[in-house]
């Protein structure tokens, strides 16, 4: 195993629905990766995206909570979690990965998530990472870069302490399995692929991964590599360079009020009602924000979530400064808040 010191993940079970459907999860229980396999054949268990070292340690001090951590992490596998629905249109997109990306389709290990998606794991080590407390963010845009725009694809599993549907659990509408599919099986219909769901154990024990790789691909080593250094020089402009903003503003809140799509809503909805209640305003004025900016969503959240997070906020102490793990990917160089790690302003962020 890669990096033995992360050895821990975090498993989360849903627990119920909200009316809206949106799910309740318990959270924060924290298992060593060799017990991982036990929850197999559970229902709706979901299990972190990345290994953690010594995460235990910061969710006993932090009241059983993974929330807000901001250390490295390191992930096994990028994963792209596709909405497609279609098996042939799965085979094109991982055609598109190879022929476009040079990723050979040996490499990856593809799961139908158990309802209506598909999950594609690709090794990390083919990018040549390493562990680290931006990883997520490097990951964040490589996808960007290999998938954005060929696939529809849910954004929001790049955030740090983000979880995934765990291999061979049980979804809890369908009563079908997460499970590995080969590739020459996309030319299946889609109802012999939910035949094979049925049956975890089965699917396990009569199917062959390929050869976990270990060694970097130069090409995606480079495409890491450019990505990468946007990220730490910073050269992500996302506010339009006509639009006015007020001095000492802070550039992210104003990329937050242009609306966004369904991987962060809920993240962004929590530090626009902070971000309004620290600056003063009413919990009526907030709330005429909030649903002003949910109209600019694609897909909007439903009312009731909209007012959930406006009532946790301001029931709670919710505060995210730059180093918050969102706020970071959309910081401005030209933001008054904004210093490098030597404490300069001349618009870089150095690299350890």
């Amino acid at each position: 195993m890669l990096y033995p010191t992360f050895s821990e993940f975090e498993m989360a079970r849903i627990t119920g629905y909200a009316e809206d459907g949106h799910p309740y999860f318990k959270r924060g229980v924290i298992v060593d990766y060799k017990k991982v396999k036990d929850y197999f054949g559970y229902k709706e268990i979901y299990t972190s995206v990345g290994r953690y070292e010594k995460i235990s340690d910061y969710v006993a001090s932090n009241e059983g909570k993974i929330r807000g951590y901001n250390g490295s992490v390191w992930y096994d596998w990028i994963i792209i979690d596709i909405d497609e629905q279609d098996p042939k249109g799965v085979k094109r997109f991982l055609e598109h990965l190879n022929i476009n990306h040079n990723i050979s389709l040996d490499h990856f290990w593809l799961w139908f998530s158990g309802n209506k998606g598909f999950h594609i794991y690709i090794p990390t080590p083919l990018f040549g990472l390493s562990p680290g407390v931006n990883l997520h963010h490097t990951i964040r845009k490589t996808v960007e870069k290999i998938a954005g725009g060929v696939i529809n694809y849910d954004s929001s599993l790049y955030d740090k302490t983000q979880i995934v549907r765990l291999p061979y659990s049980r979804h809890g509408k369908s009563n079908l399995f997460k499970i590995p599919i080969y590739f020459a099986e996309l030319d299946l219909p889609v109802s012999k692929i939910r035949e094979m769901a049925q049956d975890w154990k089965k699917r396990k024990a009569e199917f062959i991964h390929s050869e976990y790789p270990k060694e970097p691909i130069d090409y995606l080593v480079e495409l890491a590599k450019e990505v990468d250094k946007k990220i730490i020089q910073n050269n992500l402009p996302r506010v339009a360079s006509d639009k006015i903003v007020p001095q000492y503003r802070k550039l992210c809140i104003y990329d937050y009020l242009e609306g966004t799509s369904i991987g962060n809503r809920d993240d962004m909805a929590i530090r626009l009602a902070s971000h309004f209640k620290q600056e003063g305003f009413s919990i009526e004025i907030v709330t005429g924000i909030l649903f002003a900016w949910n109209n600019l969503n694609f897909p909007s959240l439903s009312d009731t979530e909209v007012n959930n997070v406006i009532v946790n906020c301001f029931r709670g102490s919710y505060s995210y400064g730059c180093l918050d793990e969102l706020n970071y990917q959309y910081c401005h160089n030209n933001c008054y808040l904004f210093r490098n790690r030597n404490g300069k302003t001349d618009g870089t962020v150095e690299k350890d």
